[in-house]
């Protein structure tokens, strides 16, 4: 019996035993199973991100970790149980990703422990590029420069002769300027620029965009034909311009000289006889320069009827003495040619040439003027009249020829204009007042 009794009393304290071990595991696992939190999500805002999540036991605390990119997590926050879930980032950096995990924590007999990990991620917006420059530098170049982006993998800069981009081509930098070479000229192109940043996953990339910045133009220079370079191009516009009662001995021709030799374009120059011996450098200077020298009469002191062989032959023989050339080109003083200067001119084998624009610079002596009467009457094929005596016609040559070259006016000499325009030589005897006017 009493055997009995003691079987029950240990059958009764293992049954006691057995259920303080239930007990206490059904405590254990329910203090320390920790499941990962749910509802993780990344709000962005500008350079702002809200992270949140849902609350599933009250006595949780969670620990939130940020990791730059596919840098190392660390411990940024700590949310105590009972408060709100969620935690604000602020003052982030541009074009960034930005991974948070939240931690679930309890702990238990001085213990502690943790859920599983849970990670989302998102990025901050790509700074976008605010102001962009185009300039022409050329017929064919544009410099486009831009503000420096920060943190940033690299720049697009996309261009187009389209406002609207149809068509456009893209180029990817990584400093904030491009030098665009080999473009058409007199063209206008179009350009913007956008940022992206990028992150590298070991399975994949994700460039992140910003916005195309405002859109700028620039347009190509037009293409000059530099005639003292690469030869008159016999299709398209041609002029010629004039002077007569030259040398002088004031600087004035040379500063012609000087201008015309710049920009490429040539001349003719109807000088008198008279002047050939003091300033036969200036004839020299003219003929080795590519422009045409022509006679003038000796000194200008005859016109009209009053023109004899005297004031042209002599003339020529000064001329030829000073520069090594015999004038091919003649013009009357004051335009009056009469039946006997052309048959003069017509033995010395000469052209005679009148003029399409008299600008009148020997009356205003005003540039302005000058410049003004070019300008509003010039056309293919004209010849141009104006004296290598005054300053001012110097002044308006300054700003004359560029403009004329700009606008697509090769400079010849008269011969050169009359035969690229007729496609045959100047004719001995006869008088041109255009490429395409003669009697």
């Amino acid at each position: 019996m009493k055997k009995i009794k003691r079987l029950l009393i240990v059958n009764l304290i293992l049954v006691i035993l057995i259920g303080l071990a239930g007990a206490a595991n059904y405590v254990h696992t329910k203090y320390t199973t920790i499941h990962p939190v749910s509802g993780l999500k990344v709000e962005t805002d500008g350079l702002t991100q809200n992270i949140s999540w849902e609350i599933e036991v009250d006595r949780w605390y969670y620990e939130v970790y940020q990791a730059e990119g596919n840098g190392d997590f660390r411990l940024v926050e700590t949310v105590a149980s009972g408060e709100t879930p969620s935690v604000v980032f602020d003052k982030l950096s541009y074009g960034t990703v930005y991974r948070y995990k939240v931690v679930a924590v309890t702990s238990f007999l001085h213990r502690e422990y943790k859920s599983g990990e849970v990670v989302v991620k998102d990025h901050t917006p790509t700074e976008g590029v605010k102001t962009v420059t185009a300039e022409a530098q050329g017929t064919d170049t544009i410099y486009v420069s831009w503000d420096k982006a920060s943190n940033i993998a690299a720049y697009e800069l996309r261009y187009s002769k389209n406002k609207d981009f149809k068509d456009a081509q893209t180029v990817e930098l990584k400093v904030p300027s491009y030098t665009l070479t080999e473009l058409e000229d007199d063209t206008e192109y179009f350009f913007s620029v956008r940022t992206y940043t990028q992150y590298d996953d070991k399975d994949f990339t994700d460039k992140y965009y910003s916005d195309w910045s405002q859109n700028v133009s620039a347009k190509t220079d037009k293409k000059m034909i530099n005639v003292r370079e690469n030869g008159a191009d016999y299709s398209l516009p041609m002029i010629a311009l004039t002077f007569d009662d030259g040398p002088d001995y004031s600087g004035y021709t040379e500063r012609i000289l000087n201008t015309l030799y710049k920009y490429g374009g040539y001349a003719t120059f109807f000088q008198m006889g008279d002047k050939a011996d003091d300033l036969g450098y200036l004839f020299r200077r003219m003929v080795d320069e590519g422009h045409e020298v022509g006679c003038h009469t000796y000194d200008h002191r005859h016109m009209g009827d009053s023109v004899t062989w005297d004031d042209i032959v002599p003339a020529n023989d000064a001329i030829e003495r000073a520069c090594g050339i015999r004038p091919s080109a003649f013009r009357s003083p004051g335009g009056e040619t009469t039946s006997a200067i052309r048959n003069i001119c017509a033995d010395e084998g000469q052209a005679l040439y009148y003029w399409t624009i008299d600008t009148r610079d020997w009356e205003s002596r005003d540039a302005a003027s000058v410049i003004d009467i070019v300008k509003n009457n010039v056309r293919d094929g004209s010849i141009i009249l104006m004296h290598n005596i005054y300053g001012s016609t110097a002044d308006a040559v300054d700003v004359l020829v560029p403009w004329l070259v700009e606008n697509g006016y090769q400079l010849v000499t008269v011969s050169e204009l009359i035969y690229g325009k007729t496609g045959n030589p100047p004719v001995a005897g006869v008088q041109y007042y255009s490429a395409y006017s003669w009697d």
